[in-house]
């Protein structure tokens, strides 16, 4: 799993996109507003994703999942944040799974 780190406004979602339209997985985003954009994002750069889907229905679990080979996390902090309903989640860690 690879990590994208940086500030906001420079350009990880554009990032993922990128990396999303080669390997043809699934974005996930917070929410639909978040989807609309990250969908529209893609047309303006030319790139060519599955429509991306919200964090709920990721959660849920109620898409095609056959289709579905790779996710890429948008955010990941906002999804946490859901996960811990809203309660402040001090640090994280993650190990390379490669």
């Amino acid at each position: 799993m690879e990590v994208i780190y940086k500030k906001s406004g420079t350009g990880k979602t554009t990032e993922l996109i990128k990396m999303c339209e080669q390997d043809y997985g699934y974005i996930v985003c917070a929410d639909m507003r978040q989807v609309k954009m990250v969908q529209q994002m893609a047309m303006e750069m030319g790139c060519k994703i599955p429509y991306p889907i919200t964090f709920e229905t990721f959660l849920s679990g109620k898409y095609y999942a056959p289709g579905v080979k790779k996710f890429y996390i948008d955010d990941a902090d906002r999804l946490i944040s859901k996960l811990a309903r809203g309660n402040e989640v001090k640090a994280v860690t993650m190990s390379d799974c490669r």
